[in-house]
């Protein structure tokens, strides 16, 4: 169910823009940090200020924007929606685009709630085709297995076009309950294995938990 909220000034955006891009140099320029540990964090608050970033985008626009988490190849990418409700990658704004972590971590995304699944903006069977749901383990979207059938490499940008986002941000600024968890399983003895959350309640600003242990 959409949630009430009040229209931002362009003024606002702006600044929150500005504001996340200087988070996001930061973010970037920490990641150089040879800590395995810390690298996880800087993964996880990556995310975050580009998940942030993503949804002013979207309400500044006035577009759906879609969050389609691959865990089998370790990346996320931000869609949009267009007129035909298809779900088409966002061009033109490079951190929006896919965006692969390196391979000693991993994410694990868990969906809380789909109060937003049921919405009529977003009921048509265009969007929520039963046959490509997201709840379907054997469906590869933007890779090569669709149900287990195997999809050549000149099909993928056909895939992409039937994705199911599993995270939506509104024009509303409202977004979908989810937790994405950033692992690290430790292969030294000195260094723990370890986790972050990001977790999305509906609404920013995103949460982010501190370390947790596996």
């Amino acid at each position: 169910m959409l949630r009430q909220t009040r229209g931002f000034t362009l003024i606002e955006i702006l600044v929150v823009l500005a504001i996340m891009g200087f988070v996001a140099s930061f973010v970037i320029i920490n990641g150089l940090s040879s800590d395995p540990t810390q690298k996880l964090k800087t993964e996880a608050e990556r995310f975050a200020v580009i998940f942030a970033m993503a949804s002013d985008s979207a309400v500044l626009n006035q577009q759906q924007l879609g969050l389609w988490v691959d865990e089998k190849k370790n990346s996320y990418e931000f869609f949009v929606l267009d007129e035909d409700d298809n779900w088409l990658p966002v061009e033109g704004v490079d951190y929006l685009a896919r965006y692969e972590l390196d391979p000693t971590y991993r994410m694990e995304l868990k969906l809380d709630g789909l109060a937003w699944a049921s919405d009529d903006a977003f009921s048509s069977s265009s969007l929520f085709d039963e046959g490509l749901s997201v709840a379907n383990a054997d469906v590869e979207i933007g890779g090569l297995e669709i149900g287990g059938l195997a999809i050549g490499s000149d099909a993928e940008e056909q895939a992409k076009k039937t994705i199911q986002p599993q995270v939506f941000l509104l024009s509303s600024g409202d977004i979908g309950d989810f937790s994405l968890s950033f692992i690290y399983e430790s292969t030294f003895a000195d260094i723990d294995s370890t986790q972050y959350q990001i977790l999305g309640k509906g609404y920013l600003p995103l949460e982010r938990t501190e370390a947790l242990d596996l």
